[in-house]
């Protein structure tokens, strides 16, 4: 799997913004970036959602907002069979520029800011959200421009939480290319045994050679980027079944119970069972 630099000025010329439906089987692993901002709405779908070097669960109601040149992608439960929705805003920079010069619209810079890392956007009004961006996808012309202003004003109060980590920064295209084929390979067999042989022979490189590269890449170490993926995916299993602490921790790919326990506290700061029962209370 290769990432994608998707020109969106191409395929959207003419419209200032474009917004539209995805409806799909499941959401699968397509690690891409582009120019543009994006602001994705999931209506139906659970799994697991990558920015830069972030790992986490999405399910419905996942809000997001992404700036330019960050590498996202959304993978679906594979186990889940259920048919996937999500509404997808994109729009360049230059109409972000244009809109913050006006004085009455100046509030939002902060969100725009924050994108930078990509940001989980939350709030009390997630269903009017909803309805603005299914009324977008149908607009044109002006009813568009005051549409997408009624969006941002109803976001405006939301709370946001960065999704990258601070020492990320967005990669070449060259090294997205490169990284993305690591990362789809991370994905696919993180359930079972991952050998750092075979991840360094992805993309024909050394073992020492492949942990810097990686390391320099992501930000963190090729064994701490999968434990996050593992780790995603057990949060899911204690949230959404009833299988024991050590079934998850076996499906989810991990070989020894206490190095699961441990690796699950120092991300979560809870132990597996409590999180499981603070979930379901």
């Amino acid at each position: 799997m290769r990432a994608k630099l998707q020109n969106l000025q191409q395929l959207h010329s003419g419209r200032s913004f474009f917004c539209y439906e995805l409806n799909m089987p499941r959401f699968e692993f397509f690690w891409h970036f582009h120019p543009e901002y994006e602001l994705t709405y999931i209506v139906k779908g659970r799994g697991r959602r990558l920015v830069g070097d972030s790992v986490e669960q999405f399910r419905e109601g996942d809000l997001v907002l992404i700036g330019p040149q960050v590498p996202h992608s959304w993978v679906s439960d594979i186990k889940r069979k259920q048919q996937c929705q999500a509404i997808v805003l994109q729009f360049p920079i230059s109409f972000v520029e244009n809109l913050l010069r006006m004085p009455e619209l100046e509030e939002l810079a902060p969100v725009f800011k924050q994108s930078s890392r990509g940001i989980l956007m939350k709030g009390s009004q997630l269903s009017g959200v909803l309805k603005e961006l299914l009324q977008l996808a149908q607009c044109k012309r002006l009813s568009a421009i005051t549409g997408f202003l009624e969006l941002f004003s109803l976001m405006s109060s939301f709370k946001t939480r960065p999704l990258a980590s601070v020492s990320y920064h967005p990669t070449t295209q060259v090294q997205t290319t490169r990284i993305s084929k690591v990362l789809a390979y991370i994905q696919q067999h993180f359930s079972s045994r991952i050998s750092l042989t075979h991840a360094a022979s992805v993309i024909h490189l050394s073992e020492s050679a492949f942990c810097k590269y990686f390391k320099r890449t992501m930000g963190k170490t090729f064994s701490d980027y999968v434990n996050e993926v593992r780790i995603t995916h057990a949060m899911m299993l204690l949230l959404e079944t009833d299988k024991s602490v050590q079934s998850v921790a076996y499906q989810s790919g991990f070989e020894n119970i206490s190095y699961f326990n441990r690796v699950f506290l120092r991300k979560n700061r809870i132990t597996p069972g409590k999180f499981r029962l603070g979930i379901r209370e």
